[in-house]
Formats: structure tokens, C-alpha cells, sequence
């Protein structure tokens, strides 16, 4: 009599455990259908980078030699297009050097005109204020440009 007792009881919370879990598992496959299983976000179209274009070339008109820095123009910046494609927005690096060739400091410049393919723009004058004291020279290089026309890339 003792063992029915005792199985009877133990079938008894075997048969509650199991019930338990069903319930359970029933109430969290509800919280998880009530969750989206995928989330998409459509990102805004943004221009295309070129680092270091190799059609693009930028020209720094040196000022007459022996003249002053200080209360003048480092010179004019044009930019030639001579490959196929539109170019906007081109980050150029202004190099200041002295007259040994040493680095004295570098200033970045953007150009936020259209360049289109064969076309050749002037930038306007470079301000020689922010030119560190002692620069004798100034070399310019393309750091970046963007792909395509400005007006294209603000849809």
C-alpha cells in the first residue's frame, strides 16, 4: 500500500511539472510571435567617394618669388577634370614647407563646385593668414572628391 502511495504521488507532480512547462512555453512562443522577426530600414542614398582620384588634378599658382606671404594670397587653386567622370566636393591639403623643405603645418580646403569631365575650374585665392610664419612655399594635394553633380547627391 505504501508504493501506491508513493507512485501515485510522484505520477502526480510528474503530470503537474509537465503541465507547468506546456503553459510556460505556450506564453513564450506568444511573447515572441508579438515580436517582428526582421526589421528592415532603407538608408538615404549618399555620394560616392574617391580617395586620391587619379583624373583629377589640383594646380597652386605661386605668387611672384620674392614677394611676401603675410599680407598676401598663397595663389589660386585650379582644378582640372581630365578623365570621365563629374567630381563635387573635393577636399584639398594645403602643405606649408620653409625654405629647407621642412613641414611647417598643413590646413585643409573644400571646393564644393561640379567638376564636369575636360572642364577646368578656379577655385579662387588661397588667404596666406592661417600660413605658419617662415613659409617660403605651399604644395597642394587631393585628399578625396565625391562622384557625380552636387544637385544629383541632396535627393
Amino acid at each position: 500500500m505504501f508504493r501506491k502511495t508513493l507512485f501515485g504521488g510522484l505520477t502526480l507532480m510528474l503530470v503537474a511539472c509537465l503541465i507547468w512547462l506546456i503553459i510556460r512555453g505556450r506564453q513564450q512562443e506568444a511573447r515572441l510571435a508579438a515580436v517582428p522577426g526582421e526589421i528592415v530600414k532603407t538608408a538615404r542614398s549618399t555620394s560616392t567617394r574617391v580617395v586620391a582620384p587619379g583624373d583629377l588634378e589640383a594646380v597652386l599658382s605661386q605668387p611672384p618669388a620674392g614677394s611676401s606671404l603675410a599680407p598676401r594670397s598663397l595663389g589660386k587653386v585650379t582644378l582640372r577634370n581630365l578623365g570621365g567622370q563629374t567630381y563635387h566636393n573635393v577636399m584639398l591639403t594645403l602643405s606649408f614647407v620653409d625654405a629647407g623643405g621642412k613641414a611647417l603645418g598643413a590646413q585643409n580646403h573644400l571646393v564644393r563646385e561640379s567638376i564636369g569631365p575636360g572642364q577646368t575650374f578656379v577655385a579662387g585665392e588661397i588667404s596666406a593668414d592661417n600660413a605658419p610664419s617662415g613659409t617660403t612655399r605651399c604644395d597642394i594635394r587631393i585628399l578625396y572628391s565625391e562622384l557625380g553633380s552636387a544637385d544629383r547627391s541632396t535627393k
